[in-house]
């Protein structure tokens, strides 16, 4: 974290985690794929649920953000004891959550989907599948923490190979469950629930396995356990900013599915595919980011400001790269990407627009994300919080239901290139404030 070359740390940080990441986004492809043989409406039903695992993934992430920034700077200061206690209060506070999204799963996922659409079969697919991967959520809360603090420590191979062997598992235990195969019944859409949790089950238990083994910098223990409200804070402080940032994201498109939904059911299936393969795009963003959070919050601890500015340089660099190959993916090759889906050409037609539409606009995306990294790793919540509420719900959200007024779907599609431009600019408004006030001031 302090001597390593930074092109080459940036890479070692943020590869294994990107492998992972795109297992794991391959799997909801795979997922896709496998309940597109049940029909349209399945389809549809997994997209409207994906908004709440997303919300689910973001908070179970954002709290990991915190966590893994305050361990990191702890680290930074030598300060092991206080990384431990960060992991341990992590952990609780992660138990919370969980708790929350079973009791929300019990009682709120059919209000949830009858909110959203009038389709009854929709309705009763997306309860079903929705239900179960709430009520076992504990697999995805406890892989994160997990996960997390093997990446405060460097330790990336070993999250991916837990994110890996469990997207694996689920790739396999889908293709048992859903259609009914080795002596198992085909359970539909049921069965895609239930190998989503075991997954998840069998990556919490081969992540806490590796914490205790390899991962001598931090020592988990619950032995005499009190809640620290310091550190608590000083977690959540990180982490709200971060979940509401992944959380903004669910709530935007759980807007935009019911500005969809008024279209046709079609556009909805469609949309669901769509962000399918945008996260499958982004992930190497994900792990980019995840990375620069954990480097810039070690060399704050170290007061280094040379490393915290040559991490955001090549953090902007390799951004761009990535997000320019998925722009030409998406800008050429939409009809390819679609094909697997049984797609008709209705489904072609409401397509093929946003994945190039869409697709010009990640051109302009890195800066502002690279941007919010670095503010998270500087302790700043806030910023990134605000620059992801403004793109994504204040200015995306309106100027879509503004453009569907003019009756053509497409258009739609066209407030992701306005709010990405306007995010970038506030995201350099906030640099330049920040840079002034907490990283000019540094020392070596």
């Amino acid at each position: 974290m302090g001597v390593m070359p930074l092109w080459r740390l940036l890479l070692n940080m943020a590869l294994p985690l990107t492998v992972s990441l795109i297992i794991q986004a391959l799997y909801n492809i795979i997922d896709s794929l496998f309940l597109s043989d049940l029909g349209e409406n399945v389809l549809a039903a997994v997209s409207l649920a994906a908004t709440v695992q997303n919300f689910m993934s973001s908070a179970a992430a954002g709290i990991g953000v915190g966590i893994n920034a305050l361990a990191t700077a702890c680290l930074g200061r030598k300060d092991r004891q206080g990384a431990s206690q960060a992991a341990v209060n992590g952990l609780f506070i992660e138990a919370v959550c969980m708790l929350f999204f079973v009791l929300a799963g019990l009682f709120l996922t059919r209000a949830y989907f009858l909110f959203q659409t009038d389709n009854a079969e929709i309705v009763a697919y997306g309860t079903a599948y929705l239900q179960i991967c709430m009520i076992g959520s504990v697999g995805i809360f406890g892989e994160t923490v997990f996960e997390r603090l093997l990446q405060a420590t460097g330790k990336t191979v070993y999250s991916m190979i837990t994110q890996g062997i469990g997207a694996c598992i689920n790739i396999g235990l889908d293709a048992v469950l859903i259609f009914g195969r080795c002596g198992f019944p085909a359970l539909g859409i049921r069965g895609a629930a239930i190998a989503t949790v075991c997954s998840q089950c069998i990556a919490l238990a081969l992540a806490f396995f590796l914490n205790k083994k390899k991962n001598s910098e931090i020592t988990i223990s619950l032995r005499g356990f009190r809640p620290n409200r310091k550190i608590a804070a000083e977690i959540l402080r990180v982490g709200i900013p971060s979940t509401v940032m992944g959380s903004v994201s669910s709530f935007m498109f759980f807007l935009l599915n019911r500005l969809i939904a008024s279209f046709s059911t079609t556009a909805l299936a469609v949309f669901g595919i769509y962000n399918r393969f945008q996260q499958f795009m982004l992930t190497p963003m994900v792990g980019l980011n995840n990375s620069i959070v954990s480097i810039v919050a070690y060399n704050v601890g170290a007061r280094d400001k040379e490393r915290i500015m040559g991490t955001f340089r090549w953090g902007v660099l390799y951004g761009f790269a990535v997000m320019a190959t998925a722009s030409f993916c998406f800008l050429l090759f939409p009809e390819v990407i679609m094909s697997p889906f049984h797609p008709t050409e209705e489904m072609f037609r409401v397509g093929v627009p946003i994945f190039r539409i869409v697709g010009f606009t990640f051109l302009f995306s890195s800066p502002s994300m690279i941007a919010c990294s670095l503010f998270q790793g500087l302790g700043e919540g806030f910023y990134s919080l605000f620059v992801s509420v403004a793109r994504q719900i204040l200015i995306r959200v309106p100027f879509a239901y503004f453009l569907a007024q003019f009756g053509n779907l497409s258009l739609v599609w066209f407030c992701w290139p306005i709010s990405e431009i306007c995010s970038d600019l506030i995201s350099m408004m906030f640099f330049r404030r920040i840079y002034k006030r907490k990283i000019a001031v540094l020392a070596r």
